[in-house]
C-alpha cells in the first residue's frame, strides 16, 4: 500500500478525489439541509454495535481494456470502499480477487494493488470464488491461497467489482 500512495499514478488518483469529492459532498449537503422540517424527520440515529463484523470481496477486472487510468481508479475504489466500511465496522475482513479469463486470490494487500491489466474478461470465475468463500470457505485455483468461511448470521458481507464493463 505504502508503494502505491508513493507512486505517480496516485498522484493522479488524488488530483481526481481532491477536485470531485468537494463538489459531490457540497451537491450531497445542499440536497439533504433544506429546511429545518428536513432535518427534524429525516435523521438516522446510528447505535453502536460491539459485535460488528463485515466481510468484503474486493474484485478486480484485470483484463487488457484496464491498463492505464482505469486500473488506478478501480484500485482507489476498492482503497475508498475499505476505508468507508473501516468507520463503520469493528472489524473488517478483506478477501482480494482479481479476475481476467480466471480468478486470482490475493494473499496481502500489496500484491493485490500491484496487479497490472492484460487478458481477457470473464468475470464469473471471480464471482464464484466470493460465493464459495463466503458459505464454505475456499482455495484459487490459479494462486492456491485460501480464504475463511463468512456466514451470513455473524458477518455483514459485501462485494464490490471495480471494472470497466467491456
Amino acid at each position: 500500500l505504502a508503494g502505491l500512495l508513493q507512486s505517480p499514478m496516485w498522484a493522479r488518483v488524488t488530483t481526481v478525489l481532491t477536485v470531485l469529492l468537494p463538489q459531490f459532498a457540497m451537491r450531497l449537503f445542499e440536497a439533504t439541509i433544506e429546511g429545518p422540517r428536513n432535518l427534524r424527520f429525516n435523521r438516522i440515529e446510528e447505535k453502536d454495535d460491539p459485535d460488528s463484523k463485515a466481510w468484503v470481496a474486493l474484485v478486480l477486472d484485470r483484463s487488457g481494456s484496464m491498463s492505464g487510468d482505469p486500473i488506478i481508479i478501480a484500485k482507489a475504489y476498492c482503497f475508498i470502499c475499505v476505508l468507508f466500511l473501516k468507520t463503520k465496522y469493528k472489524e473488517v475482513a478483506i478477501s482480494m480477487i482479481s479476475h481476467d479469463a480466471q480468478e486470482y486470490l490475493w494473499k496481502t494487500e500489496e500484491e493485490f494493488f500491484k496487479i497490472g491489466a492484460g487478458g481477457g474478461t470473464v468475470a464469473v470465475p471471480a464471482w464464484e470464488l466470493v460465493f464459495n468463500i463466503a458459505e464454505y470457505g475456499a482455495r484459487s485455483k490459479t494462486t492456491n491461497v485460501s480464504a475463511g468461511r463468512y456466514p451470513a448470521a455473524a458477518w455483514n458481507r459485501y462485494m464490490f467489482h471495480a471494472t470497466d464493463g467491456d
